[in-house]
């Protein structure tokens, strides 16, 4: 049986493969899901991150479709460095409970398995998030019209 990584478990189907949390994919839930996005390394200087997902069709969420346009970013530190990540820019045209529609998860929590602090508001402009790890996985995503979201991230003092 295969040994899986945060917080993934076998896939009951096929034991030779994990079924991982979000924002973690590969063989063993040990890389940087497929697709778009890339990963980030932090330093002590201040990186940035500026992603737009979504449908350029979509002008209203009733027209939105039922599948989300996703983004998978891992933003990286050495092992044992921690790191920062704080919200400089979100829309406002998708700000609802839940973030049902759009938003940008931020995983800094130690426990990988659950979901991360999920933002679809630029009320929080300026919150800093400090990770648990140094690994700190970011998804944007979109089942609406395209979103712009802006982050910057270092590592932690």
């Amino acid at each position: 049986m295969v040994k899986c990584h945060m917080g993934g478990f076998p896939n009951p189907k096929d034991c030779s493969k994990c079924v991982c949390p979000d924002g973690y994919g590969g063989r063993y839930c040990d890389e940087r899901p497929s697709g778009c996005g890339k990963i980030l390394k932090a330093t002590t200087d201040y990186g940035h991150l500026e992603d737009t997902v979504g449908y350029p069709g979509v002008t209203n969420s009733s027209d939105a479709p039922d599948d989300f346009l996703k983004c998978n970013y891992w933003i990286q530190a050495p092992q044992g460095r921690r790191i920062e990540v704080a919200l400089v820019k979100y829309n406002d045209s998708v700000a609802t409970d839940g973030c049902y529609l759009a938003g940008i998860e931020i995983k800094t929590q130690k426990d990988q398995r659950a979901t991360g602090y999920r933002i679809c508001s630029p009320a929080y402009r300026g919150w800093v998030f400090r990770s648990e790890s140094n690994i700190v996985p970011i998804i944007t995503y979109s089942r609406v019209w395209p979103t712009e979201a802006v982050l910057r991230y270092r590592m932690g003092t």
